[in-house]
């Protein structure tokens, strides 16, 4: 029985280049470019056979994240408006 494995080298790291900086630092500030930027700095590694780097993935991650939490920011200001519209023509007396 051969117990013998085949060992194939894993795919080296791509350097951060200037899209996954840039995705990291703008997903504190202006979310939405961030998806963008790291998701064309994962897809340039990915094309040149690299792993992509963790700074795109965390370009990534972090501007989904914070694009939901305004998502949820905006959408909790629109329904304290609809209810304040709703309850300003009634009054307790």
């Amino acid at each position: 029985m051969n117990t013998s494995v085949t060992q194939y080298p894993a795919k080296p790291v791509a350097p951060a280049d200037g899209a996954a900086i840039a995705s990291l630092i703008a997903a504190f500030f202006i979310p939405f470019v961030a998806i963008v930027l790291g998701h064309v700095s994962r897809g340039t590694a990915k094309r040149a056979g690299y792993k992509p780097s963790a700074a795109a993935t965390w370009g990534c991650v972090l501007g989904w994240v914070f694009t939901g939490i305004a998502l949820l920011v905006v959408l909790g200001f629109v329904v304290t408006l609809i209810v304040a519209a709703g309850s300003a023509g009634t009054s307790g007396y």
